[in-house]
C-alpha cells in the first residue's frame, strides 16, 4: 500500500510532513517522506491511495477502557472473605476478553486503533492490564502486550474506617514479594547452597512493576489517595500511573517531584469526594502546561472509546493547546503505556496504524476518511 499526497501529522521529531508519503509493507510502515522523495508510482505495483492533501495521523489510543472484559466480580462479596482474594497481580484481563462487544468496532471506526484494558477496581490489586488492537478476529493476534502493568485501586479505599487495614495488605503484598525477588536471586547465585523460593504466581506477577519494567496503574482521585499512592512508589522504588486522579492540582509539587504520569478523562463527575474548585475539563491541559505526561482518556464504559477526540476537543475548548491534545491521544499515550515501539507515531518499522481526516478531527462534525489498521485497509469514505 503506498499513500500520497498527505498531510502527515507524524508525532514524532520530524513534526508535520505538509505533501508526504507513506509506504506500507507487511503491516509495518516501510518508508515516509516527502512526495520529492516517493517511489515511482507507474512503477509501484501495489495499491495506491492519493489522501489529497488530507490530515492524516497516527491511529489514537484509549488508554483507559474495561472493553470486552467480561470478567466483573461481586466486591462485597470478595471483600467478606480472606484477605488473599483481594490481592490478583495473577488474572490476565486477555482471558476475559469478548470480541463481540460492539465497543470494538465502534472504536475503530472513529480512528481507536489501540485499547488499553483495564480489569474491573474489585480488588486491591486487580490484575495484568492488556494493550491491544481494535482491529481483528482473535484477541491473541491483537495484543501489543499482554501484561503492560497491574491495577491498584486506592479509590474509596483511603478516607474509609478500613484504610489501613487495606492498604496494609497492598503494601503486605507487596512486601512479599519483594522478598520473593531477592531470595529468589541470592538462590540463583549461591546453587550450590540455597534452593529456589516455591514458585507463587501473585509474586511472579509484580516482579516486573518492582523492578521498574512496568509501572504500577493506579486509581486515585483525591489528595489523600495521590498521597498515598506516591508514598508506595517512593516505599517500593515504583513507577507509577495515576488513573483520574481529580485532585492532583493541589498536589502537583509532589507529583512533578516523582515523575508521575497521569491518565484521565474530562468527562469526570464531580462529587462531594473532591477538594479541588477547578472544572475537570481543565485537567489534562493544566498537567500539560506544568510538564506531566499526560494521555486523555475516553473514560469507557461511562463514555465509549469513539468519544475519544471528543474528550480531546473537551480538553481543548477548556485550555489545553490542540496539538498537545493530539499527542495526548497518540504519542503520549504510547509512551505512558509502554508501547510506543510499536504505536502513536507515524515512523518507518512501527505498525501501520492510521486515520486521516479531511479536517480537524477534535471536530465534533468530522469522522474519519480513512482508517488503517496494521497495513489493512478498514474504513474507506474517500
Amino acid at each position: 500500500m503506498l499513500i500520497t499526497h498527505a498531510k502527515i501529522y507524524t508525532m514524532s521529531n520530524v513534526g508535520l510532513i505538509e505533501d508526504g508519503f507513506i509506504f506500507v509493507k507487511d503491516g509495518t510502515i516501510e518508508k515516509i517522506g516527502s512526495m520529492a522523495l516517493c517511489p515511482k508510482i507507474s512503477d509501484f505495483k501495489g495499491a495506491v491511495i492519493d489522501i489529497k492533501s488530507m490530515n492524516l495521523f497516527p491511529g489514537f489510543i484509549d488508554s483507559s477502557t474495561t472493553m470486552g472484559n467480561t470478567c466483573l466480580d461481586d466486591q462485597d462479596q470478595i471483600f467478606k472473605e480472606s484477605k488473599s482474594d483481594l490481592i490478583a497481580p495473577h488474572l490476565r484481563v486477555l482471558d476475559s476478553v469478548n470480541l463481540k462487544d460492539p465497543s470494538f468496532k465502534e472504536a475503530l471506526f472513529s480512528g481507536v486503533t489501540t485499547v488499553i484494558i483495564f480489569p474491573f477496581s474489585t480488588r486491591l490489586i486487580s490484575g495484568q492490564i492488556l494493550a491491544c488492537k481494535t482491529f481483528g478476529k482473535k484477541i491473541d493476534n491483537m495484543i501489543i502486550n499482554s501484561s503492560a502493568s497491574v491495577k491498584i485501586n486506592l479509590k474509596k479505599v483511603i478516607g474509609s474506617n478500613s484504610n489501613i487495614f487495606l492498604l496494609g495488605i497492598i503494601r503486605e503484598s507487596l512486601l512479599k514479594a519483594k522478598k520473593y525477588i531477592e531470595d529468589k536471586e541470592f538462590a540463583i547465585s549461591n546453587l550450590d547452597r540455597c534452593e529456589t523460593p516455591t514458585y507463587d504466581i501473585k509474586h511472579e506477577s509484580l516482579v516486573r512493576v518492582l523492578e521498574r519494567e512496568v509501572p504500577a496503574l493506579i486509581d486515585a482521585e483525591t489528595r489523600e489517595e495521590i498521597f498515598a499512592a506516591i508514598r508506595i512508589a517512593k516505599e517500593f522504588s515504583m513507577k507509577i500511573v495515576l488513573v483520574n486522579p481529580l485532585d492532583i492540582s493541589l498536589v502537583t509539587d509532589e507529583v512533578l517531584s516523582e515523575n508521575v504520569a497521569v491518565l484521565c478523562s474530562p468527562f469526570c463527575v464531580r462529587n462531594d469526594r473532591h477538594k479541588t474548585s477547578d472544572s475537570f475539563s481543565k485537567i489534562p491541559g493544566f498537567l500539560n502546561k506544568m510538564k506531566i505526561p499526560t494521555a486523555i482518556t475516553s473514560n469507557h464504559p461511562k463514555f465509549p472509546s469513539n468519544f475519544l477526540t471528543l474528550a480531546a476537543s473537551v480538553a481543548v475548548n477548556a485550555g489545553m493547546d490542540w496539538l498537545e491534545a493530539i499527542k495526548s491521544i497518540t504519542i503520549y499515550a504510547a509512551k505512558i503505556n509502554g508501547i510506543s515501539d510499536h504505536v502513536g507515531s507515524i515512523e518507518e518499522n512501527k505498525d501501520a496504524d492510521f486515520v486521516v481526516f479531511e479536517k480537524d478531527p477534535l471536530d465534533i462534525f468530522q469522522k474519519p476518511k480513512l482508517v488503517v489498521c496494521n497495513g489493512e485497509k478498514i474504513l474507506d469514505n474517500l
